[in-house]
């Protein structure tokens, strides 16, 4: 699945990316033809054949504004649901991995999407970086999420998206001490990882600052 795009998997091309940037619109907004051209890199005019089709589906409504003809939409219609779920292909992703996750025993402390796919800019090839934290009394292979469910994770991500998963775990210890050793790897995961599953990686580590406080 690409990534940055995912709507893509199910709806390629110029059609797929204009029905994003319409879904995406706060309730009542809309754009211009040339707005819409600007945003996903297309031309005005390849724009407008897309803008003319959707209209005879009746998925998009248009009024004229002038000097400018606005596009926004169509709410009632019974594709949009399906639009909206191809907006939200990635936080889906997100949640099902939060649903794996969280029937691992004993659960994780932290779990956090990292990298391209956190970012929204991966593609096709790229993989889904996942960092698990894991309490500090459970050692590798004393519970039973480490190894086998971990595969199970990846297997299942690959069957969701097409694209492959790693999984790096550290214990709830060492992320405090590779924030305090300024970490350029893990300070990159706190900056700009997803958490879905836990307190976030700030909020964890400031708990764990306070355990220490004498």
């Amino acid at each position: 699945m690409d990534l940055s795009h995912p709507y893509r998997a199910v709806a390629p091309g110029l059609h797929g990316d204009v029905l994003h940037e319409l879904a995406v619109l706060a309730v009542g907004q809309d754009l211009s033809g040339r707005e819409l051209a600007r945003r996903v890199g297309a031309s005005p005019e390849g724009v407008r054949k897309v803008l003319r089709s959707l209209e005879l589906h009746g998925l998009v409504d248009a009024a004229e504004v002038p000097p400018a003809r606005r596009y926004r939409l169509n709410r009632e219609h019974v594709a949009s649901d399906a639009v909206a779920a191809l907006v939200a292909l990635r936080g889906r992703l997100f949640d099902r991995i939060a649903e794996v996750v969280a029937g691992w025993d004993p659960p994780p402390v932290n779990v956090t999407i990292y990298g391209s796919a956190a970012r929204g800019q991966g593609d096709l090839d790229s993989d889904i970086d996942i960092l698990v934290v894991a309490p500090d009394d459970a050692q590798p292979g004393g519970y039973t999420w480490h190894g086998t469910a971990a595969a199970e994770l990846l297997d299942r991500i690959n069957a969701w998206t097409g694209n492959r998963g790693e999984v790096t775990e550290y214990p709830r210890s060492e992320t405090r001490a590779m924030h305090r050793a300024h970490n350029q790897v893990f300070e990159e995961i706190r900056r700009d990882g997803v958490t879905v599953f836990g307190p976030s990686l700030d909020d964890l580590l400031r708990s764990t600052d306070a355990r220490q406080e004498p």
